[in-house]
């Protein structure tokens, strides 16, 4: 059973199979290749013949919806039936003892890199109509950020909004005073904010995976408002009554998002 990652890792199993003849069995964490691809013509052609490997002569193979499936079919028809349809998830991280408790502040937080091709300028565009429109919101709203640098999409949306609204903490590392690392701050962090920020990128390759950070969100047990090109992709595995799905091209969706969400955080 080979999953990956790297492209490598279904050669090796590939080849242990016909040396040892046994059946192996391929995992296919993102797509191999796909319609936005940016990095080399030699990258390309490798995983293309590593995808026709794995659909030639894997026992099944496993994606993670069902888009990723129909293209890797459509091309290597000899896949056949053997490619099936995987949730993935993840093994509960350590949140220790902390438990969420409300205050009088709409704490939203966004955890992991940000770039031009996944950043915040959504989000702000619509916190500055939301106060333009309840200028009094700006004394409750905050927008914690974690991780790296931010990038400039993100950085110009921003500035258009009062300086109170972002709280930037940048990496988080181990703390000296309590022994805890960085990984388990985060983690605490996850679980004390009221709303989990999730921008899942753009364009039909999104249609193609889940981003990775979703897991952990779903492990921390709060609300999460996810940016997407493609939000009926999220159907069946989050609860609408919970969770927050928009579709980022619809600005008049987002608006009322923020509201539905805003009068969900008032009500307790």
């Amino acid at each position: 059973y080979v999953s990956g990652g790297a492209s490598s890792a279904f050669l090796a199993a590939h080849r242990l199979s016909k040396k040892h003849d046994i059946p192996w069995v391929a995992e296919i964490y993102d797509p191999m290749i796909h319609d936005s691809w940016r990095r080399s013509r030699m990258a390309y052609w490798w995983n293309a013949r590593m995808e026709k490997l794995i659909c030639t002569h894997a026992k099944a193979a496993f994606w993670y919806t069902q888009e990723a499936i129909s293209q890797a079919k459509d091309r290597n028809p000899q896949l056949e039936d053997r490619g099936h349809l995987m949730r993935p998830g993840m093994m509960p991280p350590d949140f220790g003892e902390v438990k969420y408790v409300p205050s009088h502040k709409l704490k939203f937080s966004y955890f992991g890199g940000l770039t031009p091709e996944r950043n915040l300028g959504i989000f702000t565009s619509a916190l500055s109509r939301l106060l333009k429109e309840r200028p009094e919101l700006k004394a409750v709203l905050e927008v914690h950020q974690y991780g790296g640098e931010m990038d400039k999409v993100s950085r110009e949306g921003f500035k258009q909004l009062p300086d109170s609204i972002l709280v930037p903490h940048g990496r988080l590392e181990t703390d000296p005073a309590t022994g805890k690392n960085g990984r388990q701050r985060v983690l605490e962090q996850m679980r004390q904010t009221d709303v989990l920020i999730l921008m899942h990128g753009e364009g039909d390759i999104c249609q193609l995976y889940f981003p990775s950070k979703i897991y952990e969100y779903l492990w921390a047990l709060r609300p999460i408002l996810i940016f997407s090109p493609v939000p009926n992709h999220w159907d069946d595995i989050l609860d609408s009554n919970t969770h927050y799905v928009v579709d980022q091209s619809d600005s008049i969706a987002v608006d009322m998002t923020l509201r539905r969400l805003l009068k969900a955080w008032a009500a307790g």
